[in-house]
């Protein structure tokens, strides 16, 4: 189950005999890590998120790398929720994850791969010394 304050009603025979308002709760969600090839994040990559209390059925979590939605967030179990990677900036991201009405961070958890530029060829090996040439890389 998932949820904060729950009520307690108690039944006999089919009639209500009394109501405990907020008797309950279940643990909020906990990220503990997550899994996948190496720390650093390309777009798209799969990302699975560990823990616990992620609740015991599909209930649409989400989750966010830093500031930004999931492509795509799918339940795996009350452990274990995956994420496809949205593109980001280079640098530290949290990971967020929310379930119902409660939510987990593990904070700088991820770093984003810088954009890299390969050496460009052609024209800048002859073009003008003063710009203005096509480069392509």
């Amino acid at each position: 189950g998932m949820g904060m304050h729950l009520a307690l009603t108690l039944q006999l025979y089919g009639s209500t005999g009394a109501i405990v308002p907020n008797a309950f709760n279940y643990s909020a969600p906990t990220i503990s890590g997550f899994n996948m090839s190496s720390t650093f994040v390309e777009e798209g990559a799969t990302v699975t998120l560990m823990g616990s209390s992620f609740g015991n059925a599909d209930l649409t979590p989400q989750a966010r790398l830093g500031n930004t939605a999931c492509e795509a967030t799918v339940w795996v179990s009350s452990a274990a929720v995956l994420c496809t990677a949205p593109s980001g900036i280079a640098g530290a991201a949290t990971l967020v994850l929310t379930t119902s009405r409660a939510l987990s961070t593990l904070e700088n958890a991820l770093s984003y791969t810088p954009p890299s530029i390969d050496a460009p060829t052609g024209a800048i090996a002859s073009g003008p010394a003063l710009g203005g040439a096509v480069v392509t890389a």
